[in-house]
């Protein structure tokens, strides 16, 4: 890799995790306000449950990617399972670590970028995620290191919105009128955040190539040939994302994999 794309990279990457650390407060009260936690805990219990029939829960080790405010890490150490959860923003991590202060050492968490993990190989039974795919400057590095951590017939669970977007010419600075955006205004005022940050993120989050790709369907293509039994579902049902004109962004897919 070129020192260029390594510049971009690292821009990428501090960045991001400037902002969640930043965002890690307000984003934990704000979900913590949607009670969507018994429907999540029957949906990840039933999926571990007919891979792994007749399994300890104890025995089952679980790594959740971009843990945010350890909502998830939380729904899974209640399930038993052994669970061990990473995110590259610091600030995340306090805040899931408070969040998870009860669940004791159920719960090992670390800082850890989800493209370049520093797991061995064959290391988890479970590898999943939420919401972390659509920020992943190098999509196809993530999916291939989060296949090399999962032992053989180890299940692969990442839910998102999978949105493509049109291709503009050239990334904007964001205009007048998207500087009054209300969202925009408020989430500043709260967090404390720069300005410059929260454009730096929309900016750059909005070049990414993962967010032009036809999805997903690219998905399913790439896990299918590193050897996964992949497929995709839309699990709308369980999205906090919900609009009352049933836009797009409350669609909620998953993609699974079983790996061979």
């Amino acid at each position: 890799m070129d020192t260029a794309i390594d510049m971009d990279l690292n821009k990428i990457k501090q960045v991001f995790s400037d902002y969640w650390s930043m965002r890690a407060q307000t984003y934990s009260d704000d979900m913590c306000r949607i009670d969507r936690r018994e429907d999540w805990k029957t949906e990840l219990k039933q999926r571990v449950d007919q891979r792994f029939p007749g399994r300890k829960p104890g025995d089952i080790r679980v790594l959740e990617l971009a843990t945010g405010h350890g909502y998830f890490a939380g729904i899974l150490a209640e399930l038993g399972y052994s669970v061990t959860a990473v995110d590259l923003a610091p600030g995340m991590l306090e805040v899931a670590q408070r969040n998870c202060a009860q669940y004791g050492n159920r719960i090992a968490f670390m800082q850890m970028n989800a493209e370049e993990l520093t797991f061995a190989d064959a290391s988890f039974d479970v590898v999943f995620s939420r919401f972390l795919t659509w920020l992943l400057p190098r999509p196809e590095t993530a999916y291939s290191e989060w296949v090399r951590v999962l032992k053989t017939d180890g299940l692969l669970l990442t839910y998102d919105t999978m949105l493509t977007k049109e291709r503009k010419p050239e990334a904007e600075a964001p205009s007048e009128e998207e500087k009054d955006n209300p969202y925009r205004t408020e989430l500043i005022q709260r967090t404390g955040m720069a300005a410059e940050l929260y454009d730096d993120l929309i900016r750059l989050s909005g070049e990414l190539e993962i967010g032009f790709l036809k999805r997903p369907d690219w998905d399913v293509s790439l896990l299918t040939g590193m050897g996964m039994d992949a497929s995709s579902e839309n699990v709308t049902r369980l999205s906090a994302l919900k609009r009352d004109d049933d836009s797009e962004m409350s669609q909620l897919l998953l993609i699974k994999g079983v790996k061979r």
